[in-house]
């Protein structure tokens, strides 16, 4: 029988990093690691941005594989026909059993994840800013991050930001899922089809996705799309993070 994938497996990279870069620095990036390995980040306006995702064709690394330009586009439109401010979540409940690529971004660059959430809640107009995960590891390594920034405290900023840990089940990482279980509820699917995009965290428009893909945009934010586009293919470019694991004999996360 397999044994069971620790939370931080080993990292390997195939080429140069992105993702990944400081990881053979130290183990857990903290802000002013990050900002020394990566530099600081300018923010972008709403449509800059949608623009930027499709220009480097950013879709869902969670599965789903949705354009992300597209649900940023919706959930703006959203907001603004209803005059109400969105929602920003990031959805780090990786439940697979056989799957660590988000878990180890969490806990080892926390900060490249929230820069890419942080982009795009300063470019919808949003205040409100949820991490969904289901680990305690995770939830130690974001919530210090959030420390970090200052964002711990509502308080403190005009965002509102908290990580939500819910059970490890399967269901748990679902959209609608971790929805739910934000306003109260169950981590369990509502048994209906719901567009987040449209009205999500407490009815308002919620833009979500998986860590790696508030990741990727942080990382093309930065070196820009012309560059971002010299690593992968053509219609999928810049860098994927995969798991190794099952009947091998050393587990680990690739970039």
């Amino acid at each position: 029988m397999n044994e069971a994938l620790p939370d931080v497996p080993e990292v390997r990279v195939v080429g140069l990093p992105q993702l990944t870069s400081g990881f053979d620095l130290v183990e857990r990036l903290d802000l002013p690691m990050h900002l020394k390995v990566h530099g600081p980040l300018e923010p972008m306006g709403g449509e800059q941005l949608a623009q930027l995702a499709e220009r480097i064709n950013l879709k869902g690394r969670g599965g789903a594989g949705f354009p992300f330009h597209k649900k940023l586009r919706s959930v703006a439109e959203s907001a603004i026909k209803r005059g109400v401010r969105p929602v920003v979540v990031v959805n780090g409940s990786e439940d697979e059993p056989a799957c660590r690529k988000d878990t180890v971004l969490i806990n080892r660059a926390p900060h490249l994840i929230l820069d890419g959430a942080l982009l795009c809640a300063e470019a919808l107009g949003a205040r409100t800013l949820v991490v969904g995960v289901t680990r305690e590891s995770t939830q130690r390594s974001m919530e210090a991050a959030l420390a970090e920034r200052g964002l711990s405290n509502g308080r403190r900023s005009a965002l509102r930001a908290r990580v939500q840990r819910n059970p490890v089940r399967m269901v748990t990482g679902a959209a609608a899922s971790l929805i739910r279980s934000i306003d109260g509820g169950p981590a369990i699917p509502p048994g209906r089809k719901i567009s987040a995009s449209k009205s999500g965290v407490g009815g308002a428009p919620t833009l979500l996705s998986n860590a790696e893909t508030f990741a990727q945009l942080a990382i093309a934010a930065r070196i820009g799309p012309e560059r971002y586009g010299n690593t992968g293919l053509y219609d999928e470019p810049g860098t994927v993070m995969l798991t190794v694991s099952g009947a091998v004999a050393r587990p680990m996360a690739i970039e």
